[in-house]
Formats: structure tokens, sequence, C-alpha cells
């Protein structure tokens, strides 16, 4: 059934080749969820992997009342193990936060994690704390980088963009339409159960937001390579009246 499915991708994709850029949804439709199904049923034989990541965050605080504002900028990188099997994970990441025009007051940090039995043991700046997560349903899976992509993946509309090499590996580019309400509930139920009064409006936050999504799917593994994701988040008093 599975080289059925795989060789339905591939027809799938020479047809929109062939198809000279013609307007059709329901093809658009048809080729996105082959694309899921690819995805889905190769990340369910995988028994371990690593990632790498790397963030950028900039931020623009302004204060309504006295019209002072402030930018901040955070520069991130993080290198992880995954066992899918024994259910554990080790990730390594290190931040650095500055004021542009003001590094001198830089700061940085250093963060060391490892999931094990439904436990997280988080090590910040040379202080260890440990996090019993049993009892919360499916931890491991808002744990999990991949399962979090498949998520994603899940709740947006796939468009084939053409196909580029990530590592020696050529792979198909897509963009991800992400159904920004359906994202934003799965994040805030998450969120609740870690954190039950998390002290800001999620479903508001996410919103009001924009988001940007490519995939890179190899076309040997069919797993995903590479993942961009972009977000613009606008933070009003809306969105944080849980503080009250």
């Amino acid at each position: 059934m599975r080289h059925l499915m795989i060789m339905a991708v591939a027809l799938l994709l020479i047809c929109t080749c062939a198809s000279c850029q013609t307007a059709d949804r329901s093809r658009d439709d048809a080729i996105s969820s082959a694309l899921k199904e690819m995805v889905i049923a190769s990340s369910d034989d995988l028994k371990s992997y690593t990632f790498f990541m790397k963030m950028e965050l900039d931020m623009a605080l302004e204060n309504l009342s006295s019209g002072q504002s402030q930018r901040l900028q955070t520069r991130s990188i993080g290198f992880g193990l995954v066992n899918m099997t024994d259910e554990a994970l080790k990730l390594v990441m290190a931040s650095l936060t500055l004021a542009p025009g003001d590094e001198g007051n830089s700061s940085a940090v250093a963060l060391e994690e490892y999931l094990q039995n439904e436990t997280i043991y988080i090590k910040m700046n040379g202080d260890w704390t440990a996090l019993t997560l049993s009892g919360l349903g499916g931890a491991w899976s808002r744990q999990n980088p991949l399962e979090q992509q498949a998520d994603m993946l899940n709740l947006s509309r796939l468009t084939l963009i053409g196909s580029e090499m990530v590592e020696g590996e050529e792979c198909y580019k897509v963009r991800a339409e992400v159904d920004i309400a359906s994202y934003a509930d799965l994040l805030s139920r998450e969120a609740a159960a870690y954190v039950p009064f998390l002290p800001m409006n999620i479903p508001d936050l996410f919103h009001n937001a924009s988001l940007e999504v490519h995939y890179w799917i190899s076309k040997e593994s069919h797993l995903i390579k590479r993942a961009d994701i972009s977000e613009i988040l606008f933070m009003t008093a809306p969105s944080m009246e849980q503080l009250a």
C-alpha cells in the first residue's frame, strides 16, 4: 500500500509540471494530501534522529502610556538528539540577547535539556531543574520536534514550489498555508497543559499573527529535511488580559 501511495505522489508531481501553471484547486489539494501522507508514513518508521535549529527573534516594545520604545534582538542556536523508541531527548542551546546600539549590556543564556521517563531535566546557566510530566496527556509529543512539525503540517495546505538540494539531498520545496485559528487553539491547549495559569491569551495572540512556513521534504527518505518558519506577532493588552 505504501509503494502505491508513493507512486501516486510521483504521478501527481509529474502532472503538476505538465499542467503549465493551470490553477486547479482540486489537483493542488490532492498533491497536498499526498505529500502529508508520504511524510507521516515515513515518520512513523523513524527510530531516532538529530536536528539543528537556528532562531532569530526581533522585538519592538512600546509603552503606550509614556511613548517610550525599545528594540531587542535574540539569536539562538541549538542541537538535539531524539530517540523515538525510548522517548528520550537531549537538547543543547545557546542564546544571545542585545539591544541594538547598546551591545555592551548584552546577555547570554546556555541551556541543556534532557527528557527521560516523563521527566525533563533542565540546566540553565549552571543550575539544574527537574519537571515531571507524568499525568500530562501527550507530554512526549509536545517535546518531540518531529511531531510538532507534523502537527503544523496537518494544519496546513501545501503548495509545491519546486525542487532544491539540502545537505546533498534532493528535496521537494513546499509552502505551507497554516490554518492560524486551529494552530492557535493547538498551542493554547498545549500551554494550558504545562502552565494552567500562563499570563497570556494565546488564541488572541496568534489570531492576530502572520505565519509563513516552508518545508523541504527529502525525495529519498520522504522526511522533513528542513523547515523555515517566520512569525510576526503583535502583543497587545487583550492578549495579556489574563494578567489582570
